[in-house]
């Protein structure tokens, strides 16, 4: 063929040698192993660590997913402006808060039960949340609006409060719990 002649040419000592095409002088051009850009095969310790980063990527993925998830639906559930809509949402927040934890709270928990889950499994006062909540979602329509506001407010005071109380261990596992999501097994 004609790229075998002018190999041939330039190996003879012509002007281009071998090394000009990325081969050293008296070398054969190795075979293609997929995969592999230098021919040589790959030990097992390589694909060991590939595997392990792929996987931690994977895992890394995951964590940010669930996250992501997990923002996305408090963010949502926390944008109508109807002020008993609001109070269920604060109330459904607080629930997916206690489930993540571990707690035994359903679907049908009242904001009063969850106020004293709160109390007696985590030992924090939920008191003004409830009052708030409760104002927000049965109070007369005329303070129903400052109501809600109030009610996020004390959902954001409570989760502070409750971040205080909890482990930074338990807190990483209930981060990483999908029970609120509705993906794990329920309390």
């Amino acid at each position: 063929s004609a790229i075998g002649q002018i190999l041939r040419q330039e190996g003879a000592g012509g002007a281009g040698s071998q090394s000009q095409f990325g081969l050293a002088q008296g070398t054969q051009p190795s075979r293609d192993i997929p995969g592999e850009a230098t021919g040589a095969l790959v030990d097992g310790a390589d694909r060991t660590g590939s595997l392990l980063r792929l996987l931690l990527v994977v895992a890394a993925a995951l964590i940010a997913l669930i996250g992501v998830a997990k923002l996305a639906r408090r963010l949502l559930r926390l944008v109508p402006r109807d002020p008993r809509r609001v109070a269920a949402a604060c109330r459904r927040e607080l629930a997916d808060y206690l489930v993540d934890q571990g707690a035994p709270v359903s679907r049908s928990t009242t904001v009063l039960e969850l106020g004293h889950v709160v109390e007696s499994r985590l030992f924090v006062d939920a008191d003004p949340f409830v009052r708030a909540v409760g104002a927000s979602r049965f109070g007369p329509p005329e303070q129903a609006r400052s109501e809600a506001r109030a009610a996020r407010r004390e959902l954001r005071l409570l989760r502070r409060r409750l971040r205080r109380t909890v482990s930074a261990r338990k807190r990483a596992q209930g981060f990483l719990s999908v029970r609120s999501l509705g993906l794990g097994a329920s309390g």
